[in-house]
């Protein structure tokens, strides 16, 4: 719990640091995607399996509140956008043993992935949890959000092709410890 609490006050930006890599901008080329699916373990996600439409990569974590809290939100822009081109994937750090029981208790419908080794994780440098990395059918990247300015207008305006003029979400202060934190015990089978 202590834990917990040290690290949320992180989340709230009590933490000094600087990335030694720049943060993502829209224009930007996606990073790459190395990722398994929770569902089909033998199968891995990148960028190349998901081209042909756009794509919403949402990182999240089973300890994250704000990330279990935007779950029906996304659920039902997945059931909006049903049968379009738009691909939904949720991408956590940690293993299947630990998003299961999760998972059973708070339903997702995005396609979940699980990262390998943190790669996917690094190149976003999705360190502040929820976020959102919002890729157009170009490969390249339209908006980095957090998940409450998702809407069905900003997907419709991703699919049109439009430039999306959302406020980004700002880099992590800290990139280093949450690293250390996200991409050490916890992303570890039980």
């Amino acid at each position: 719990m202590v834990g917990l609490v040290v690290f949320m006050a992180l989340l709230s930006g009590l933490a000094q640091g600087s990335s030694a890599a720049p943060p993502l901008r829209p224009g930007d080329a996606a990073p790459a995607i190395d990722a398994s699916l929770l569902d089909e373990p033998s199968h891995g996600l990148t960028l190349d399996s998901l081209k042909g439409g756009v794509v919403v990569l949402d990182f999240w974590a089973t300890w994250c509140a704000p990330c279990l809290q935007s779950f029906p939100h996304m659920n039902a822009l997945v059931e909006q956008f049903k049968g379009r081109a738009v691909r939904f994937v949720s991408v956590t750090h940690e293993a299947a043993a630990i998003v299961r029981p999760v998972l059973e208790k708070f339903p997702l419908r995005t396609t979940v992935a699980l990262d390998n080794d943190c790669r996917t994780f690094r190149a976003y440098q999705a360190w502040g949890l929820p976020r959102i990395a919002l890729l157009g059918h170009d490969s390249r990247v339209a908006s980095v959000i957090g998940p409450e300015a998702l809407t069905g207008e900003v997907i419709e305006d991703l699919l049109a092709g439009k430039p999306l003029r959302l406020e980004q979400i700002p880099p992590w202060p800290d990139p280093k410890g949450a690293e250390e934190f996200m991409c050490g015990a916890t992303a570890r089978d039980p």
